[in-house]
């Protein structure tokens, strides 16, 4: 029986966006829902309202507030930390059919996510 050495898979094609027609428009969607989410979220938040005693607010400020918290706080959160790991297998699975590593771009999408968050902590 031969052995045959395999060889790393390498860059056989450029790493480029996807085209339009490739995409998953769902995917887009629901991220943009998301981010939505998180920004009505946080709108409350800088506001202040989100730190103001609920016994000091009118009536309808209350229901209001109580409404945006309920209705957005971590729940929308979820969902675009569930898309992010989605749209990672997605790139994981499209590098594997190309033939390319997967790693090396992960570890840098992950720097840049490290950085960002750094800066902006």
């Amino acid at each position: 029986m031969e052995k045959t050495k395999t060889q790393p898979p390498t860059f056989t094609k450029a790493m480029a966006p996807v085209r339009p027609q490739t995409r998953i428009e769902v995917v887009d969607i629901l991220r943009g829902f998301a981010i939505l989410g998180i920004l009505i979220f946080n709108m409350l938040s800088f506001s202040g309202y989100l730190y103001w005693p609920l016994d000091q607010m009118s009536p309808i400020n209350r229901a209001a507030a109580l409404f945006v918290k309920f209705a957005t706080q971590a729940k929308f959160y979820t969902l675009f930390s569930f898309l992010f790991g989605w749209g990672m297998s997605i790139q994981m699975e499209r590098a594997v059919q190309r033939g390319a590593r997967f790693a090396p771009l992960f570890a840098r999408r992950m720097l840049i996510l490290l950085l960002i968050g750094l800066t902006h902590a």
